[in-house]
């Protein structure tokens, strides 16, 4: 079986609020102002599961199982 690679990029919770700030979502993240695309839980800087671009835009979504699971299927759908 003849499966392709993709690259996973991931950062260290240290490095979590310099990447959100150069993203712009850091002010928004802790004001409450970010919802989980898929639960519309209000993302925290302790509930942050994934980042991923989406029309231009970042999506974040919640550590909730079911999300993360979501997004495995909305990932393979996209391609991305």
């Amino acid at each position: 079986m003849n499966k392709e690679r993709k690259k996973l990029r991931v950062i260290h919770d240290e490095e979590l609020e310099g990447l959100l700030s150069k993203l712009g979502l850091l002010d928004d993240i802790k004001s409450g102002k970010r919802k989980c695309k898929f639960c519309e839980r209000v993302i925290t800087l302790g509930n942050i599961h994934s980042l991923f671009p989406e029309s231009g835009q970042v999506s974040v979504i919640c550590d909730n199982p079911e999300c993360v699971k979501k997004l495995l299927i909305y990932l393979q759908q996209k391609d991305l």
